[in-house]
């Protein structure tokens, strides 16, 4: 079966080795050639290592760049003088209550987010024959402007999260699909996880002062 906008449909088929040398899915459909992005930067390079990498090691070390990242998002906004807004979060969390928001960002969000925002545009993309940074950047976009209800601020600092996740797809779409969907999946759970620990130490603490 063809997904579309998976490319090589019919080359390079006679390799089933994903990233890491681990096992890829045995279907012709997916990427003919490693995606790259930032070719001959060091950022482009450490992304390039990052194919040898196991699984635990790939979701850890993405999280952490995706955080990493925020930083100048965060700085840009400051400047800006734009703030995010947590009435959202906190409509959610007095309609929801913490165990179906937990579900929501835990589950629903990572699993339909990576199907809507990695998967489908870079797909769509890669199929009329664009370029792994273009699709990557449109991906990120898309997954910014999700979080628009929140604010500008949001908006900004969901745009580097957005490209590490991205990139999580393309890096392992050339060995299997099965993985490419799973590790922005799991990197978007762990991102999520930090931000509900982080927004319960904050109520824990709004209400014992």
């Amino acid at each position: 079966m063809t997904l579309p906008g998976d490319r090589g449909a019919t080359e390079d088929v006679e390799s089933d080795t994903g990233p890491g040398g681990e096992p890829g899915d045995s279907s012709p459909t997916r990427d003919a050639t490693p995606a790259r992005l930032a070719p001959g930067t060091a950022l482009g390079d450490y992304l390039d290592r990052t194919r040898s990498y196991g699984v635990a090691r790939f979701v850890l070390e993405m999280s952490a760049l995706a955080l990493l990242l925020r930083m100048p998002a965060v700085v840009l906004a400051v400047q800006l003088g734009v703030t995010e807004d947590a009435t959202t979060a906190d409509q959610l969390l007095g309609e929801l209550g913490l165990m179906w928001l937990a579900l929501l960002a835990l589950v629903f969000a990572p699993i339909v987010e990576t199907l809507l925002f990695q998967w489908a545009p870079i797909a769509f993309i890669r199929s009329l024959g664009g370029g792994p940074t273009f699709a990557a950047l449109a991906s990120a976009t898309l997954f910014a402007l999700l979080h628009f209800q929140s604010g500008i601020a949001t908006v900004l600092v969901h745009v580097p999260t957005g490209l590490v996740l991205a990139w999580c797809f393309l890096a392992w779409r050339h060995g299997s699909l099965r993985k490419a969907l799973l590790l922005p999946t799991a990197v978007h759970f762990l991102l999520n996880l930090l931000a509900l620990g982080a927004a319960g130490l904050s109520l824990r603490g709004a209400g014992s002062a």
